[in-house]
Parts: C-alpha cells; structure tokens; sequence
C-alpha cells in the first residue's frame, strides 16, 4: 500500500505547472459564483446543508457555462479579468495537459453552443440558475423545494425566450438549451476528473472542500 501512495505522490509531483495553475484559477470564479449563488433569495432561504450541497454540486456546471460567454473561439482562449496580464488571456490548448479526453470535450461542448445564445448573458445567468437548483445532487435533504425552484427559472428561460425570438424559434431554442444542460453534466464530469488528477496539497483549500480532496 505504501508503494501505492508513493506511486501516486510521484505522479501528483509530475503535474503540468499549467495546468495546475488553471486549477487554481477556477477557485477565483468559484468564489464569484459562490457569492452570486447568496444573492437569490430563494437559495439564501434554503437549509444551510442544501446550499452546501447544491454549491458542492454545481459550482463546477456554472463555472463551465460562464466560462463560454468568455470563450474566443477565433484564438481559443479564455479572456478573463485578472490584474496580471499574462493571466487576462488563458489558451484551451492547456486542456491537452490534462489526462483523457478533456480538450476535446470541452471543444465540441463550446462548438455545439450556438454563439448568439452563449453570448447572451441572461440565458447564460437563467442556465446557471438551473444548474444551480438541481434537485439530484448528493446529500440534498429537501429535493421537492429544490425541484419547485429550478422549474420557475425553466419558465423563467421560456418566457424570455419568447420575447426575444418568434414562437417556433423560442421553442425550438429552449429545447436545445436543455440538450445543453444535459452535454454540461457530461462535460462536467470530465472537468472533475482534471481536479482529483492533481496533487491535493497544491490546490487552494476552498477546492479541496469542494471536491472532497484528501492530502495523501
């Protein structure tokens, strides 16, 4: 078992300082998505174990989705805010980095999203409303309420939809836009897999809480 663990501990050291500080980045928009979670009153009203479970749960779908509205797929790269420059502009290609198939994942998730829609800031925030309130995530105790929740933002998605694009477009749209909350949660589990691929001891804490990380 020893070996095991030094097996492992070897293999953690060996990881891509690239990659690793894309990790690391993540926790910034976590915070922010954390924070913009407490502003809706509905999730502040929820039991505290519910809204640590839908944030464990969905804090990684919402960071993807905001992710897209960021994304230039002209240079491949994330423009983000950051104060150092070097950090303003982060290129896909640090994907390949990581083990399995993540890079191309993430590519055919981004290349499948119509841009006027992942553009669109209120369907992006509406998507992550819905992400957020999902009533299957792990150790959720009052699921019908949760469920209540995610389906008035479903209504929320559908009414606005129908004001910016003709009745059988909106429809059309709102069904695709479900596709894609369905391909997220795939998506989703590849991204998870880059977190628990990197050495627990060089990942921000809020992550390591996040992802249930144990320092080997």
């Amino acid at each position: 078992k020893n070996q095991i663990n030094k097996f492992l501990q070897t293999n953690h050291n060996h990881q891509d300082p690239q990659l690793l500080k894309l990790v690391n980045l993540t926790a910034v928009a976590i915070r922010r998505l954390i924070k913009m979670s407490k502003k809706i009153s509905a999730f502040k009203n929820m039991c505290q174990e519910d809204q640590v479970a839908l944030l464990k749960g969905g804090c990684t779908e919402m960071m993807i989705l905001r992710s897209v509205m960021q994304y230039d797929s002209d240079r491949a790269s994330w423009k983000i805010p950051h104060h150092q420059e070097e950090m303003s502009r982060i290129k896909a290609d640090v994907l390949k980095l990581a083990k399995g198939n993540v890079y191309e994942e993430h590519e055919r998730f981004i290349l499948t999203f119509d841009p006027k829609w992942r553009m669109d800031e209120n369907i992006i925030l509406i998507m992550c409303a819905i992400t957020l309130f999902s009533p299957d995530r792990p150790r959720i105790i009052h699921s019908d309420v949760i469920k209540l929740e995610q389906n008035s933002y479903y209504y929320l998605l559908r009414r606005y939809l129908e004001s910016v694009y003709p009745g059988c477009e909106a429809r059309s749209t709102f069904l695709k836009l479900m596709q894609k909350v369905n391909e997220l949660r795939r998506l989703n589990e590849v991204i998870i897999g880059v977190y628990l691929d990197v050495n627990p001891q060089q990942v921000e804490p809020l992550l390591r809480e996040i992802f249930d990380m144990k320092n080997h």
